[in-house]
């Protein structure tokens, strides 16, 4: 009897240390206030580390990228995207400070009292070739700066997935919507709100000569 006794007291015991573990945490979460890292920033900032000249012959600028959130989950992006960075640099060729093959990107953002988005475009140059576009794009709350995935954006604007890939077929121009449909539904597509706080999806209408971006607002 004694020794359940015991078990039951430390049962009880580690009960009571997890109940205050999570109403600390909660009462952290409630307590949190999000900010820029550096307030003389804008919430998304870049910095130059190269510049090459591109086989078209203009100039690019390869910069590192950085949300200026103070939130775990900003933290993870920019880690991500310090990854992707250097993963860019490795694969390059120069040569007379031209870019032979690389990896080449741009960003752009937009912020709203509620979102924060983040799109960066990325293609791959081999021996002077493009490659095919894809893009990388986060999306972070501005009151927590949590990052929201497409689900729970699409919840957001009270819109489901149907009614998503109905407006993006009607948006195709090629003769073969069910190719790029078939793409978009296995490879996935990219959500972001502008800075009108409209939903946005990022996809790519494959046609028989090229692979083209397209934006299309959905509400």
């Amino acid at each position: 009897m004694k020794r359940i006794a015991v078990i039951i007291c430390l049962v009880l015991l580690f009960l009571g240390c997890e109940s205050k573990k999570n109403n600390e945490t909660t009462e952290k979460e409630d307590n949190f206030v999000l900010s820029k890292v550096d307030n003389s920033k804008n919430y998304v900032y870049s910095n130059v580390i190269d510049t090459y000249t591109l086989p078209d012959g203009s100039s690019y600028d390869v910069e590192s990228i950085v949300i200026n959130l103070n939130s775990e989950d900003a933290s993870n992006v920019n880690m991500e995207l310090r990854s992707f960075v250097k993963k860019s640099n490795s694969f390059k060729e120069t040569s007379d400070n031209n870019l032979l093959s690389g990896y080449v990107y741009s960003y752009s953002f937009y912020v709203t009292d509620e979102y924060l988005s983040l799109v960066i475009p990325y293609q791959q140059i081999t021996n002077g070739i493009y490659g095919d576009e894809d893009s990388l794009v986060y999306v972070l709350s501005m009151d927590k700066g949590k990052i929201i995935s497409n689900s729970d954006l699409l919840e957001r604007f009270e819109m489901s997935e149907k009614d998503l890939f109905n407006k993006v077929e009607e948006s195709i121009d090629s003769e073969d919507s069910l190719y790029t449909m078939k793409s978009i539904k296995d490879n996935g597509y990219y959500l972001f709100v502008n800075n009108d706080n409209k939903l946005v999806v990022l996809f790519y209408e494959i046609t028989d000569e090229d692979t083209i971006k397209k934006e299309l607002i959905l509400n």
